[in-house]
């Protein structure tokens, strides 16, 4: 969300003229933020053509926009920006983001979130996130300086990569439990990233005795994630249905797929929008683990293709236009 907040104010400043209101302390100054935001639009909002709201939760402010400013309104909606499972929540935030004239929506998935909750489908717009040209540098690591200092290496094998959050959504104790042992003994499975499932997928690893072939990398510079995206061999997003933690979109996909890495992902909530099916990666059904199994051996995507695709779809160049026609 910090991301897509980022690139959108970046790249709508180079063809309009933009206030960026942000919260620059983290989640612990959220509550003063929310009241200089709101004194804000009070007093000055009258002086704006438009105003974009960066998230769900911060709906409250439409409805100052709309009495005290004649701008157009939009916000852009995530996914558990509206989903989140809290009965005051509920009641309140869809119905403060239904004052927007237009409801952005990062994929289909957040969009039927949106309908679902009584939000007319008419004011809402799925403009996917997008990719910039930062995310094209190629990392300067080798795969000697991505293995240095750890205790794995792949090479002579095919290594399968994935980051994010160790949350049970993301499906990685599941991929290890059920399709690893389907795999030939040539494939590794890394993933980088911290969070509070890290203790279920080492129990997945110890219990189905893949030490060997599996390793969690721990958090991960910028760089080393460029350099995992250049070197390995795909790009996994197993992810599984929990409910009120649903997936909105899912960046890294198409981070990898700008570096030519495909994708094999399941289908399912925003990942839907995130990967071209038979273009930048395949998708598959949510928890087929022979299907998973079979993908992964018979992948056959060529990576400068996989490039030109991901550009063509999802480079900021084309998405900030789709925003501007909104606002326009």
């Amino acid at each position: 969300m910090e991301l897509l907040a980022y690139d959108f104010y970046t790249h709508v400043s180079r063809f309009r003229e933009v206030t960026l209101l942000a919260n620059r302390r983290g989640n612990r100054y959220l509550v003063p933020f929310l009241i200089k935001a709101a004194l804000y639009v009070v007093f000055r909002g009258h002086r704006f053509s438009h105003v974009h709201i960066g998230d769900g939760l911060l709906a409250p402010l439409l409805t100052l926009a709309g009495l005290f400013s004649r701008s157009s309104l939009s916000i852009t909606i995530h996914g558990l920006d509206i989903t989140y499972e809290n009965a005051l929540y509920q009641i309140l935030i869809p119905r403060l983001v239904a004052k927007a004239d237009t409801v952005i929506c990062i994929s289909r998935a957040a969009r039927d979130e949106c309908v679902a909750r009584g939000i007319p489908e008419a004011r809402c717009v799925v403009i996917p996130c997008g990719i910039h040209g930062e995310s094209l540098r190629q990392s300067p690591l080798s795969m000697e300086d991505l293995t240095r200092g750890r205790d794995f290496s792949w090479k002579g094998r095919k290594a399968l990569f994935s980051v994010g959050r160790l949350v049970r959504r993301k499906g990685y104790e599941w991929f290890v439990r059920e399709v690893m042992p389907k795999l030939d003994p040539e494939y590794v499975y890394l993933i980088a990233g911290t969070g509070p499932e890290r203790k279920n997928i080492e129990t997945a690893i110890s219990e189905t005795e893949q030490t060997e072939r599996v390793a969690l990398l721990g958090p991960i510079s910028e760089d080393e994630k460029l350099g995992f995206y250049r070197w390995a061999h795909l790009f996994l997003m197993p992810n599984v249905r929990v409910a009120g933690d649903m997936e909105g979109f899912g960046i890294t996909l198409i981070e990898a797929a700008v570096h030519g890495l495909p994708s094999v992902a399941s289908s399912i909530e925003g990942i839907r929008d995130a990967v071209l099916d038979g273009e930048t990666g395949y998708l598959l059904e949510e928890g087929d683990a022979g299907a998973f199994a079979e993908c992964i051996r018979s992948c056959q995507l060529r990576r400068e293709q996989i490039t030109e695709r991901a550009l063509e779809a999802f480079s900021w160049e084309q998405i900030v236009l789709r925003y501007l026609e909104v606002f326009d």
